[in-house]
């Protein structure tokens, strides 16, 4: 161990190489849990996570593969961590003895004979397995804390039990040294059940003190409420702590727990935090029930809104969409047909979701109406309300087609040939989605921001300031001009109206 790099920075060529030699790197941390994780606080007991998951690539195994003198190193944990070679998988039990020939143990080792590019760390045989926890975590441990009583590690190639074991059982005989199996029956990601240990020949029996024997179900769940509580790991780390924790409940029952004391009367009890949740995540929704996780409100959404694609769904303001999407037409409008003397560009589209007695009411010219019946007058905004989103969502997909291009409705793939489609609603945001499951097959779908609400607002404000410019005019008693203002008035008035 070294202290030479306090700061911990890493510079120069050979940075990486020294951000993962443990000589040159601070201790990882030692970090005692909450009194509500340590059940036994007025018996003296104080209880600390050897924090093995700040290694570099954030795995135990960083250690054993630098100690790895014939697998390079960095560049063999690099290849490892980030699958720069391909994996292969091998069927039949997950947890094989070593020496068993069927098993992926035994396959591993065959490719590194066969295939010189292949490195196999061979991790139940290799000495530095254990030798670098002899070497780097066991000092760590009694450095950081000298009163040190009780230190628990899990058991599967029992490298990390082995060298910490050993170092302790030299350094400090008087540290009961706790190993903990998989419960018979059940599985822990990592350790093995104590009937599988036989065949590995680490000396892990005399690294040993006491036993214990953990399941799944707490291992899972001890892990996931310490990382609520912020301290990150996965179920290996759980069931270190389960075991540990075991391992106390018997020495009190027994009434000899206060014999592990310090002189102070402190036990000080170190338990080893090896892997993180992340890989693990779905197996903790398989290994525990509803009781462990909180309620999930509007979980129906999680069966709509598919697509996550409303950053590329642009909102139009009105006042830009008529330029953009009409040309004037050689129609001229009059009262008794007060429509825009607008067309739609060629290639444009414009659908309005609205129903119909909406529809009739106002449209924009050429609109092609597709009501919907889950889009009520005056209702509120989908996104609101999740259960009119859902609604709308599902009956939005439905007259779209499901899916992709490939699998849309006649209606969605006509509109994807359209260079450009605007998609209307009263306020907005049902158009937004609808705009969204449509840019899905294909179409380049916007939507008008605020709705039809906002471009009747905006063509209202416009006529109002047209007529008060007309009267402004004629008070001025400028015929001629009043004459020609008030044609250029009626002829944008018309072009405004609805």
């Amino acid at each position: 161990m070294s202290v030479q790099n306090l700061l911990n920075v890493y510079s120069g060529q050979d940075a990486l190489r020294k951000y993962f030699d443990p000589e040159y790197a601070p201790m990882l941390p030692l970090v005692e849990i909450p009194d509500s994780f340590n059940p036994f606080k007025e018996d003296g007991v104080r209880i600390f996570a050897k924090m093995m998951t700040m290694l570099p690539a954030n795995n135990v195994k960083a250690l054993p593969a630098w100690e790895d003198e014939d697998c390079s190193g960095i560049q063999f944990w690099v290849y490892y961590y980030f699958d720069v070679n391909d994996r292969t998988l091998f069927a039949g039990p997950s947890q094989p003895e070593p020496y068993d020939s069927r098993g992926g143990i035994q396959a591993a080792r065959r490719l590194a004979i066969d295939d010189e590019t292949v490195c196999n760390p061979n991790q139940y045989e290799h000495d530095a397995n254990w030798g670098s926890h002899y070497k780097w975590t066991g000092p760590q441990i009694l450095k950081q804390l000298p009163d040190l009583n009780v230190m628990c590690a899990g058991v599967g190639t029992s490298g990390t039990m082995t060298g910490i074991g050993k170092y302790l059982g030299e350094a400090k005989p008087s540290v009961v040294r706790v190993g903990v199996f998989t419960a018979v029956g059940d599985r822990v990601p990592g350790p093995r059940p104590f009937s599988l240990m036989e065949p590995v020949k680490f000396p892990w029996k005399a690294a040993t003190d006491a036993r214990e024997d953990v399941g799944s179900t707490d291992s899972f769940g001890i892990s996931m409420q310490l990382s609520r509580a912020g301290l990150i790991c996965g179920p290996s780390s759980g069931f270190n702590l389960k075991g540990l924790c075991q391992f106390l409940v018997k020495r009190k029952a027994a009434g000899t727990l206060k014999d592990l004391a310090s002189p102070n009367g402190d036990i000080n009890c170190v338990f080893i935090c090896c892997d993180l949740p992340y890989q693990y995540l779905n197996d903790y929704f398989d290994k525990l029930d509803s009781t462990w996780f909180p309620q999930i409100h509007n979980r129906h959404l999680t069966e709509v809104d598919l697509y996550n694609n409303y950053e590329e769904v642009k909102e139009r303001d009105p006042g830009a969409v008529i330029p953009d999407f009409y040309e004037l037409s050689t129609v001229s409008a009059s009262m008794a047909t007060p429509t825009l003397p607008l067309k739609l560009r060629p290639d444009h589209a414009v659908i309005d979701l609205r129903s119909s007695v909406e529809f009739e009411i106002s449209h924009l010219p050429e609109a092609l109406n597709t009501p919907l019946k889950s889009l009520i007058p005056g209702g509120s905004s989908p996104f609101a309300d999740s259960d009119i989103f859902a609604a709308q969502w599902r009956e939005l997909e439905g007259l779209f087609g499901g899916g992709s291009l490939d699998t849309a409705s006649d209606l969605a793939k006509e509109l994807s040939q359209k260079k450009k489609l605007l998609v209307v609603c009263e306020a907005g945001d049902t158009a937004r989605v609808a705009a969204s499951i449509l840019r899905v097959k294909g179409a380049n779908a916007e939507c008008l921001k605020g709705g039809m609400l906002a471009m009747n607002q905006g063509l209202c404000v416009l006529i109002k300031q047209n007529k008060l410019e007309n009267g402004l005019m004629k008070e001025k008693g400028e015929n001629l001009e009043n004459g020609i203002a008030k044609d250029e008035g009626e002829h944008r008035n018309g072009d405004l109206a609805i």
